[in-house]
């Protein structure tokens, strides 16, 4: 970069350093955004010069580079800024970025597990002896059920399940109130569990939740849970995995999508106020369907 153009970045990071309170770190990657174009023009173009045609060249040669797209977004973002502080103050009459367009993230696809690693995971489960054993059971049936939010699910009223319900009324986010049904599996472990829920009573004291706990809460927190699904999950040979209880949820909803759930109905049961959120699960489904495909196809490259 020649002595014009430093002189006129370093104007640029002065003025956001100022006016946004940015740390160095953050001015160091601006500084090396607009840095990675000058080098790009091998220096011999002023700031003056640089047009639009000369800016969606840099652009294009940054997806040569297999640049991620949240990458080449961020060093548009940093030109963009540059060119417009430029632009204000009267250095250049206008401001070629106008045209650039940031390209759009990949929604990135939540994690996910095949029917066969969540059939491990219960296998695993029924090895468990004793109170221990029952609560993590039914925790299990319920969550692949119905696809809980884990905070829904620690704090299950006891209420939600007696007198044998077939469905689990709950109250999710917002306050908003769903019934799901729940599985022949589930209701059966819920039962087995409640014949072993007084081990969890604080002094033999009665609680208004289906998991009591001595926690301040007064219910199994998210952190035990978590606990004891990843010792399961390291006994059932998936320690890889990264199981969480969102991870279970996702596979709630991608197995009944895979076999052939209305998306509408799912979106229902999941809580989700919004049907593209759903739709993301559509993705990992589509995502299989092609994996499988091109690894079974006998048409298929080898």
């Amino acid at each position: 970069m020649n002595k014009t153009a430093n002189f006129y970045v370093e104007s640029f990071l002065e003025m956001i350093s100022v006016e946004r309170g940015l740390s160095e770190k953050t001015l160091e990657a601006y500084h090396n955004d607009i840095d990675d174009l000058f080098r790009f023009l091998k220096n011999k173009v002023s700031v003056i010069d640089i047009d639009e045609m000369l800016l969606h060249k840099y652009i294009k040669s940054l997806g040569k580079k297999k640049l991620t797209k949240s990458s080449i977004a961020r060093k548009i973002s940093s030109l963009k800024q540059f060119f417009g502080f430029l632009n204000d103050e009267r250095i250049r009459s206008d401001n070629p970025t106008i045209s650039l367009e940031t390209p759009k993230k990949e929604r990135k696809l939540p994690k996910n597990l095949s029917e066969k690693e969540v059939e491990s995971l219960f296998l695993e489960a029924e090895k468990l002896e004793g109170p221990e054993g029952s609560r993590l059971r039914a925790m299990l049936e319920i969550i692949y059920a119905t696809g809980l939010r884990v905070t829904e699910l620690i704090s299950i009223p006891i209420s939600s399940v007696k007198g044998h319900r077939k469905f689990l009324v709950v109250e999710g986010k917002g306050n908003k109130v769903r019934s799901i049904p729940l599985t022949k599996r589930a209701i059966q472990s819920i039962e087995i569990y409640l014949l072993d829920r007084e081990h969890f009573l604080k002094n033999g004291q009665d609680s208004e939740y289906l998991f009591p706990s001595s926690s301040q809460s007064g219910y199994l927190t998210r952190q035990r849970f978590s606990q004891m699904l990843d010792v399961l999950a390291k006994n059932a040979g998936l320690e890889n995995k990264k199981i969480s209880p969102h991870v279970l949820r996702h596979a709630f909803a991608t197995h009944l999508l895979s076999n052939g759930a209305d998306l509408i109905a799912v979106q229902k049961m999941l809580g989700h106020s919004d049907i593209n959120t759903t739709q993301i699960y559509t993705h990992i489904v589509d995502t299989q369907k092609r994996d499988l495909i091109y690894s079974k196809h006998p048409l298929s490259e080898k």
